[in-house]
């Protein structure tokens, strides 16, 4: 005779108590955490609404996003204003000083212009 298994008790693993748990507790040692200490909000806390979530969500993104923007910056300032054309390096430095600006008001929860901030 056929029996069906019984589901465990453990719900660890359950959807509400994935949605909950501790974000403190999913980050992993990463390469980028030197930069999200800078430019990224801070984490919200466990019991944080969605809306709070989603702003530090987007605000990671946006320090992604930044991160890369600002890489490429250097590597153009270096190779084109440094080497080709001189004329280019204001134009860059001052494009470079905008977006690590914009990479503090990041980390102050600001980072989305035009959209509802998180407070």
């Amino acid at each position: 005779m056929y029996t069906r298994e019984q589901p465990s008790t453990d719900d660890s693993f359950s959807t509400i108590a994935l949605i909950e748990r501790d974000p403190a507790g999913q980050e992993r040692p990463g390469r980028l955490r030197w930069w999200y200490r800078i430019a990224a909000p801070p984490a919200p806390m466990a019991t944080a609404s969605l809306r709070e979530r989603e702003g530090y969500r987007r605000g990671k993104y946006i320090s992604n996003t930044l991160l890369g923007i600002i890489a490429i910056l250097v590597v153009v300032l270096v190779l084109i204003g440094g080497v080709v054309n001189h004329s280019l390096l204001p134009n860059l430095a001052l494009t470079l000083l905008f977006l690590c600006i914009g990479a503090f008001f990041n980390r102050q929860g600001k980072g989305c212009v035009g959209v509802n901030e998180v407070k």
